[in-house]
């Protein structure tokens, strides 16, 4: 309907009904399937797509940025590779993953390996976790992990639809809160 406020009505309302990971795991993160194949269909418009995806990415910053973290703890690095754009998955797992007082440094999408491993020697990181949302980035998060794992040693996680494709990483499975808690525990 190209309603913003009825966009920020409904996520209003539904992330009311329970904490932030149960929300993403059993609504957010199927709607936006739902949203992604309404569009394919040609039932959604590109302009509607994008007007949800920002709302939700709005609401996804704005659950990072009220969330604590641990500065001086552990750092996790959060991200997609090269050529990956579909970061609500990855971020809204960064939200989570900070929720549990992780630091987080959330890079967002379309970050090539030089840029990944300058953040790893920059902040310190003991951990990366790469977002896999759409089966082409698999062969670019494969090279990503390799690297990353071969010449910095940290400890490489992937999650997203098309983390099985990875190989050489943890894979997180499919829900947010467990590959949260997961990743926590890695620490």
């Amino acid at each position: 309907a190209m309603d913003p406020a009825g966009v920020v009505a409904v996520l209003d309302e539904r992330f009311a009904t329970g904490s932030f990971e149960a929300v993403v795991d059993d609504w957010l993160m199927p709607a936006l399937v739902e949203l992604g194949e309404a569009w394919a269909d040609s039932r959604v418009t590109v302009a509607g797509e994008h007007l949800v995806a920002h709302a939700v990415l709005r609401r996804l910053a704005a659950a990072f940025d009220a969330a604590a973290s641990r500065v001086g703890g552990p750092r996790v690095i959060v991200g997609l590779p090269a050529g990956a754009y579909h970061e609500l998955g990855v971020f809204a797992f960064a939200v989570a993953l900070r929720r549990l007082g992780v630091d987080v440094v959330y890079l967002g999408a379309d970050l090539p390996t030089d840029a990944w491993t300058a953040a790893v020697t920059a902040h310190t990181a003991r951990c990366v976790v790469i977002g896999v949302p759409r089966r082409p980035d698999a062969r670019t998060a494969s090279t990503l992990a390799k690297a990353l794992a071969d010449h910095h040693g940290v400890t490489v996680c992937v999650g997203g639809s098309h983390q099985d494709d990875v190989e050489a990483a943890t894979r997180l499975g499919h829900a947010v809160g467990p590959a949260a808690a997961q990743v926590a525990g890695l620490l």
